[in-house]
């Protein structure tokens, strides 16, 4: 949720290096079903910096590889079930781009339109585009800090997307679009709201008929609180008290962080939106994955790029931090690596409650430090890959 974007490209790093760190391993052929103990320490590790659970699942040339660490909820044993239903936080913001361009393809919506032709009294509603909405360039601001902290102190408080997203542009810094990159939130609530006045149908539905498409029977879009089977309880610390979230109410984050889903699900949208199968025409698919010089993010998908022998390997997909949940979902078309991580520690939101700071160890960050990593097991282990923006 941070609007720096030095911090959001630092963290977008953050993945790539973890991408990489959990293709280790991936190009030898190996029989189906064979252990694969470098991504169980790599899930390990997560535990170990403070996750209370974690789930991974990856498909690769060895094929599909599924496991769990730490525990589903603290003060039992029992370990995170691999079909265990997450929030997933801005993974959903790869659901919502994918309603939008639908629209395009439908010749219902267009990437030029603005926002004042569906909604009115957003500053510069009249120059935002919806491509600038998607791609994070329309200037608005994310959800300042002062704007967050009470949704810490009221979990249950229903909130009206539209209000919630004209409180956050009057609190913040609006910037004349075309703009930098800016992760804003604000981006997809509103593109939400146009989605729902576009189609005159409830955004449910709208979702429900992506998962038809793509056949994700485990994922659903709650902005209320819900615990369905297997649903994993979540952590945020709260000055010392480890806070469980799963039943908090999620409807400041709707159209930008309230869906639910699994690893097996996700698996499958990772491939679905790196590839436009089943959702999008080439040329649409093309401008959803074209990333702007000195940017990373797309049109609701971020890429990040590994440099190996001189060719850089893209991975395609999007991360997402809730209250309580981090997750993180990647496919490379080059290499046909689906990677999918979910967690039920937003240990990011720590930083929120504790003085000093304590270090950020959230998904995106838990590599970062690691600069270069090998990406495959047959290679000399003093050759490396270089992590890169472009």
């Amino acid at each position: 949720m941070t609007n720096n974007i030095t911090s959001t490209a630092r963290r977008r790093l953050g993945i790539t290096a973890l991408a990489v760190a959990l293709s280790v391993g991936v190009a030898t052929p190996a029989a189906a079903g064979q252990d694969r103990p470098e991504l169980r320490d790599a899930i390990q590790t997560f535990v170990d910096v403070g996750f209370a659970g974690m789930q991974l699942r990856v498909y690769d040339q060895r094929g599909g590889w599924v496991g769990s660490a730490g525990v589903r909820k603290l003060g039992e044993s029992a370990k995170p079930p691999t079909n265990g239903r997450f929030w997933v936080g801005s993974v959903t913001k790869t659901f919502t781009a994918t309603v939008i361009l639908r629209l395009v393809q439908a010749h219902k919506l267009h990437l030029g339109d603005t926002i004042s032709e569906f909604i009115g009294g957003i500053p510069n509603g009249r120059q935002i585009t919806i491509r600038e909405l998607l791609g994070m360039t329309s200037g608005l601001p994310d959800f300042p800090t002062q704007y967050v902290k009470p949704i810490f102190r009221y979990p249950q408080r229903e909130v009206a997307p539209l209000k919630f997203a004209r409180r956050a542009i009057k609190l913040g810094k609006v910037v004349k679009p075309p703009a930098p990159f800016l992760y804003s939130n604000v981006n997809y609530i509103l593109l939400g709201i146009i989605a729902r006045r576009v189609t005159g149908e409830n955004i449910h539905a709208s979702y429900a008929k992506l998962f038809h498409r793509v056949g994700l029977g485990h994922t659903e879009f709650h902005s209320r609180p819900v615990l369905p089977k297997h649903m994993a309880h979540g952590y945020v610390k709260q000055h010392a008290h480890q806070s469980d979230t799963a039943h908090r109410n999620f409807s400041p984050w709707w159209t930008a962080g309230a869906m639910i889903s699994t690893v097996g699900d996700l698996a499958k949208w990772a491939h679905a939106i790196a590839t436009g199968h089943h959702l999008l025409n080439p040329r649409l698919q093309r401008a959803r994955l074209h990333i702007p010089t000195g940017s990373i993010y797309g049109l609701g998908i971020f890429r990040a790029q590994v440099l190996k022998a001189g060719k850089r390997v893209s991975f395609f997909g999007h991360n997402g931090i809730v209250p309580g949940y981090d997750s993180m979902i990647l496919y490379s078309p080059a290499r046909k690596i689906t990677i999918v991580v979910l967690g039920n520690t937003s240990v990011g939101f720590d930083t929120f409650f504790s003085k000093p700071k304590p270090p950020d160890p959230s998904l995106f960050n838990a590599f970062g430090s690691l600069a270069c990593i090998a990406l495959h097991p047959d290679v000399s282990p003093h050759a490396r890959c270089a992590l890169n923006q472009q």
